[in-house]
């Protein structure tokens, strides 16, 4: 019993992010796969989002790393608090999260990374200072590859970076 929890806790600490307790880079880009692979399979749909936080290189300059790291769990709990059971997000990189949609539409994920957005700005984080974040959104199209749609993704989010606290959908 002792080794199955001990090999439980490993197998839990190699999908998960430390910092943010989501999955970490690894596991979402599994997550993302089953995705896709299941989309090609059965002609289906989901989507992805790639969110960032907006200047968030000023939090950690103005109150330090801690409270930078606080900010980046709190803000990762918004996010996984925001989606269903079938819905994933992970730790992209830095203050960067990628979310992935089953049978999700690009329309359908702009309207859950506007209600994300708006719960992030919403919620004071720090000293009465508010943090916002800036989203973007891409579906799968038939005959996507998976860099397709990380490219999209990431495209969308320069978009949206542009303006700061918006979402931005780039579909081809």
């Amino acid at each position: 019993m002792e080794l199955l929890s001990k090999n439980l806790a490993l197998e839990e600490s190699s999908i998960t992010d430390g910092l943010t307790q989501i999955f970490n880079r690894r596991k979402i880009s599994e997550k993302l796969n089953e995705e896709y692979q299941r989309a090609k399979r059965y002609n289906g749909i989901f989507s992805v989002i790639l969110a960032d936080i907006d200047w968030f290189k000023s939090v950690n300059d103005n109150f330090g790393h801690p409270v930078g790291d606080k900010v980046l769990y709190e803000i990762a709990q918004h996010i996984r608090n925001s989606l269903r059971i079938t819905e994933y997000v992970g730790r992209w990189g830095g203050e960067e999260f990628f979310i992935v949609l089953a049978n999700t539409n690009a329309v359908d994920a702009y309207i859950l990374s506007e209600r994300i957005r708006l719960n992030i700005a919403g919620t004071v984080f720090l000293e009465n200072s508010r943090i916002t974040c800036s989203l973007g959104i891409t579906e799968y199209i038939q005959n996507d590859s998976l860099e397709d749609i990380i490219s999209r993704a990431d495209i969308a989010l320069y978009r949206a970076k542009r303006n700061r606290n918006s979402s931005c959908i780039y579909v081809k």
